[in-house]
């Protein structure tokens, strides 16, 4: 087995374009694992900032825009499909709630791609607060992470007890405060397993 240890970080600027008013097919996939939990603010955590978001972006679609949600933790849930009522879709975003599993975004793109193919005019906005491989999936991302952070993954090595695989990763933070990040494990093009790591300051921590 080819093992891969992927670090995960901030890639983009928090950023929503507006607009939506033009688009008849809009879908909206938000983050909800564990990790949006944290902090964004000092008032907000990053989960409480995507609800916010989500929201005011819901205000600036048509009126007749049918609008899709999926909330996103380490699978993809459907919470509402093609609905036009702005104000249901307000109520469904407000009844999300974080989960404390960790976070694969990439669990719904299959799902995300599945549903847009069979629109010609859509809109699919992303919210969440790590990096994100889009493949051949049209979205606009908007990261809540921190700005980028100097890091780097040391080494990997695994071997097998009873059977079973066991990987240890080192990941290094230059930076001058903690960092939470997910160190993604990967088997071949599978994930095995994701690890919920804070590296601190000028720091090292083997996951």
């Amino acid at each position: 087995i080819l093992t891969v240890v992927g670090l995960i970080l901030a890639l983009m600027a928090p950023y929503l374009k507006r607009g939506g008013n033009a688009y008849s097919n809009v879908l909206i996939v938000l983050d909800n694992s564990g990790s949006m939990n944290y902090s964004y603010n000092e008032e907000k955590t990053r989960f409480e900032e995507e609800i916010d978001r989500a929201t005011s972006y819901v205000d600036t679609l048509g009126d007749h825009a049918k609008i899709t949600v999926i909330s996103v933790d380490n699978k993809a849930n459907m919470v509402c499909s093609n609905v036009e009522d702005k104000k249901e879709v307000k109520t469904k975003l407000e009844a999300i709630e974080p989960s404390e599993l960790p976070g694969d975004a990439s669990a719904a793109l299959s799902m995300v791609e599945s549903i847009v193919k069979q629109w010609q005019d859509y809109n699919a906005v992303i919210i969440t607060d790590r990096g994100i491989d889009l493949g051949n999936v049209k979205a606009d991302v908007v990261n809540l992470s921190s700005d980028t952070k100097n890091m780097s993954c040391d080494y990997v090595s695994y071997g097998y007890e009873e059977g079973s695989l066991v990987a240890m990763a080192k990941v290094t933070n230059y930076n001058a405060e903690a960092v939470n990040t997910d160190v993604n494990l990967y088997g071949d093009k599978d994930i095995i397993d994701i690890a919920n790591v804070e590296v601190p300051a000028n720091s090292s921590t083997v996951v």
